[in-house]
């Protein structure tokens, strides 16, 4: 891209969702460490499937945000790129994506807003469920009721 004169673009590896693609945090870290214009971009749902469930609670957001953090720097995190959905997962790691509602899956987006607000992230956030419009409003007030339970 440099070569070709193109700099106001980057390129976004993201995290992927089965065991056996490149795309663990590890492994797109190390390539945004190495990749000029590149960004970051973190599929939660991914993570977990890929991990057999590994977003059980507010730390393990928390770890992966330091992760980041300590790799890439606090700008980094604070603008990340990410995906959300719930996901049905299975030993390979990603199945299906479901509806926030669906209480059967994770992960649990209320822990990530937690965890964004402690951050301070501004994140930019896509809404991978089945029903995009309706979870992305829900994603969003769930968001703001973080934000709020923060000032309060």
């Amino acid at each position: 891209m440099k070569s070709l004169g193109i700099r106001n673009v980057k390129l976004g590896p993201e995290t992927m969702g089965r065991v056996f693609q490149i795309g663990s945090l590890k492994e797109i870290l190390a390539i945004c460490e190495e990749v000029e214009q590149t960004q970051l971009v973190i599929d939660w749902s991914h993570m977990h499937a890929r991990r057999k469930g590994r977003f059980r609670k507010i730390a393990d957001f928390r770890d992966v945000v330091e992760e980041v953090e300590r790799r890439l720097g606090t700008t980094a995190v604070r603008s990340m790129h990410c995906h959300f959905s719930k996901i049905e997962y299975t030993d390979k790691g990603e199945k299906r994506h479901h509806v926030l509602d669906e209480a059967k899956y994770g992960p649990d987006f209320e822990m990530l807003s937690e965890v964004m607000v402690e951050f301070k992230m501004q994140p930019v956030i896509v809404c991978e469920t089945p029903l995009l419009d309706i979870d992305a409003i829900k994603m969003r007030d769930t968001y703001m009721k973080a934000l709020e339970r923060n000032r309060g």
